[in-house]
């Protein structure tokens, strides 16, 4: 017999909602209480009952003491916050404390401009060696490229404009591994609603829009070199 266990707040499926289980959501003794129960009904099915008049073996506190600690411990190991990973990289990829590695996706016209003239020259003022995809490997990158580079860099920077799939994917493998990525987007709607409370940089296709992109990256990329130290 399966009896589920809710330690966080959740909306259980019709099947599981219908059976019976125990909530340690809000309280630990409520859900003993109704967990208890359940687990007494499951030995007595499946025990025997004695003959009439024949001694009943009484219960060993301590053994109900235990079964209390252990389900209070796991009850607490279940409803614990999940540990923040280090970084999941492969071992043996040294980090350049000076590498940025920018996404962006190839052959846009217009973002190579952003790139050129504005990304690529604010990386080298402040003192890091800027590098993308395709300067390092050419049109022919591959995935494995991509990532060895990921791994390698200090900072990442990618620009999320027209919600480029290749640069969903590849910002998705530098925050599996725990590296710093500042988002540049020229419309906020590109950016998926859970990445919007991380860095991101909103900027304007223009003149105007692109000295405040080259002010506002300066300054986030400075703050970010100082915490990696």
């Amino acid at each position: 017999m399966v009896i589920p266990l809710m330690v966080r707040k959740c909306q259980p499926p019709p099947f599981i909602a219908a059976k019976a289980y125990a909530n340690f959501v809000d309280s630990y003794e409520v859900g003993l209480n109704q967990l208890i129960p359940v687990l007494k009904e499951t030995v007595s099915e499946n025990v025997e009952e004695p003959p009439p008049g024949n001694n009943v073996e009484s219960v060993d506190p301590k053994q109900v003491a235990q079964l209390y600690a252990a389900i209070k411990q796991a009850v607490a190991s279940f409803k614990a916050p999940p540990k923040q990973p280090k970084g999941l990289a492969r071992p043996g990829v040294p980090t350049s404390t000076r590498k940025c590695f920018v996404i962006m996706p190839f052959g846009d016209s217009a973002l190579q401009i952003v790139y050129e003239d504005i990304v690529r020259p604010v990386i080298d003022r402040c003192g890091l060696d800027c590098e993308r995809g395709d300067d390092a490997f050419g049109s022919n990158v591959i995935v494995e490229d991509i990532t060895a580079s990921i791994e390698a860099a200090a900072i990442l920077v990618a620009d999320l404009t027209g919600r480029n799939a290749n640069v969903f994917y590849e910002v998705g493998i530098a925050h599996a591994i725990s590296k710093p990525v500042l988002l540049i987007t020229q419309s906020i709607e590109d950016v998926p609603f859970d990445l919007r409370h991380r860095r991101v940089i909103p900027y304007e296709y223009s003149l105007r829009g692109g000295k405040r992109l080259e002010g506002a990256l300066h300054d986030h990329l400075t703050a970010m070199i100082k915490n990696l130290a």
